[in-house]
This record gives C-alpha cells, structure tokens and sequence, in this order.
C-alpha cells in the first residue's frame, strides 16, 4: 500500500511541477512576447499594421529570441518570421533586413527540443 501513495505522490508533484512551468510561462516575458507576436501577426494579416507597431515587433522578437525552441514552436505555428518580413515590406521596404527575414523564413525549422515535427503544410 506504501509503494501506491508513493507512486500517487510522485504524479501529483510532476503535475504541480507541469502546471507551474506553464504558468510561469505564459505569465512571464515568453508568455507576453508569443501574446504580443500573435496579435501582431493577426493585425499584419488582417491589413491593419502601422509603421508604428515596429518597435513592439523588435520588443517581442528580442524577447522571444532567448527561447530557441518556444521561438521554433511559435514560428511552425503562426510563422511571424515571414509576417514581419511582410510588414516591413510594407511598411518600410527600404529596411536593409528585409532579405535577412525572407531567407530566414524560407527555412522553417522542423524541430523543438530536437523532436522532429509534423509539417502539415508538407503533406
């Protein structure tokens, strides 16, 4: 009976342990960095951008650099680095990192935490 409680035990504290880091994920500055791209991405596709949203997309983007896989996870799933190279097509298409974030874009990665992902786009 002892080994159950203990078994029982050990899968509470991992689930604490899995709610927690969602928490402190999604509250803290990867939480606002993906929040902010994802609205900004909606914004880009919905043809309401303005040249003034830059500094919120360099914000977000310096933010969520520090996360190299939530970063590739966010990219296979809403693909900012092709959106921000569109807006700043758009907004400012003398801007000298436009090939830089077109040619990062063309190569999506297709790993997070070194698992390969299912592309849905590929199949």
């Amino acid at each position: 009976m002892n080994g159950i409680w203990a078994w029982l035990g050990l899968a509470l504290l991992i689930g604490a342990g899995v709610a927690v880091n969602r928490l402190v994920k999604s509250s803290g500055p990867l939480g606002q960095a993906a929040a902010g791209l994802r609205h900004l991405v909606g914004q880009q596709l919905q043809g309401q951008s303005t040249p003034e949203d830059l500094p919120l997309w360099e914000k977000h983007l310096a933010a969520l650099d520090q996360y190299p896989s939530d970063y590739n996870k966010l990219n296979l799933e809403i693909r900012f680095i092709q959106i921000f190279a569109q807006y700043l097509e758009q907004h400012y298409p003398s801007d000298e990192r436009i090939p830089a974030w077109l040619e990062a874009g063309s190569y999506r990665k297709d790993t997070v935490w070194g698992i390969k992902i299912n592309r849905q786009d590929e199949k």
